[in-house]
């Protein structure tokens, strides 16, 4: 049987904030490749996004209704590996 955990590499978005390489190469070893040298860690293609410009509140809200089974099941798997899942 597979273990399900294996399937997944979940690492925290501060953490590439962080250390953008470390994390690189982790997802690299993840999936059997070799390490790849970064040119750069400076964010780019980054820009603020007002939510309303996004999407309404009440699509958001329909959203968030309809996954929140998923997301439940989500946080407590999460939970289970140790992890402080966001809390929405």
């Amino acid at each position: 049987m597979l273990n399900a955990f294996r399937l997944f590499l979940i690492f925290e978005k501060q953490a590439m904030k962080l250390n953008t390489q470390k994390v690189v190469n982790e997802v690299y070893e993840f999936m059997g490749m070799e390490k790849f040298e970064l040119e750069t860690v400076a964010p780019s293609n980054t820009r603020s996004y007002k939510t309303e410009d996004v999407v309404s509140e009440a699509t958001k809200e329909k959203l968030k209704v309809f996954y929140e089974p998923w997301n439940r099941e989500l946080d407590e798997t999460m939970i289970e590996m140790g992890f402080n899942p966001p809390r929405y």
